[in-house]
């Protein structure tokens, strides 16, 4: 649902699973890796009014999209075979837990450092790096 200072700007709603799987679909970088995304597992990383970063895992990718409201779309930031991910979990996944007071900061792999991830989806480091290590 559309916030009504979204509204007032002519910004659009924040989408939700559904919204971020359909636009995946739609990119030509998903399209190229002939994945399946019935079976992706979706997770959300982090969330304020105007943003939203998401994870998605195919059998064979990951995918960063991130989605704000002063853009037309979500944009598909990276995306990277789980191949040439850290192959150990452990080193993957650095946490800057307290690197604000409502966010920190985790490293995805060699590659893909300092996302932001929101405090109020996630309690601490260690459920951060639980409900991240089955995507990679």
């Amino acid at each position: 649902m559309i916030s009504f200072g979204n509204l007032l700007l002519g910004r659009r709603s924040l989408n939700d699973e559904a919204g971020i799987r359909e636009f995946l679909v739609s990119t030509k970088e998903f399209s190229a890796n002939a994945d399946a995304l019935t079976d992706a597992n979706v997770l959300k990383i982090f969330e304020t009014g105007l943003q939203r970063t998401w994870l998605l895992s195919t059998a064979s990718n990951v995918y960063c999209v991130l989605d704000d409201v002063r853009s037309v779309e979500p944009k598909l930031k990276w995306h990277e075979n789980k191949s040439r991910l850290a192959t150990d979990v452990a080193d993957a996944l650095e946490v800057d837990y307290d690197w604000s007071k409502k966010s920190g900061k985790v490293d995805i792999g060699s590659k893909h450092k300092g996302w932001l991830f929101s405090h109020e989806l996630f309690k601490d480091a260690k459920s951060l790096r639980s409900d991240i290590s089955p995507l990679l």
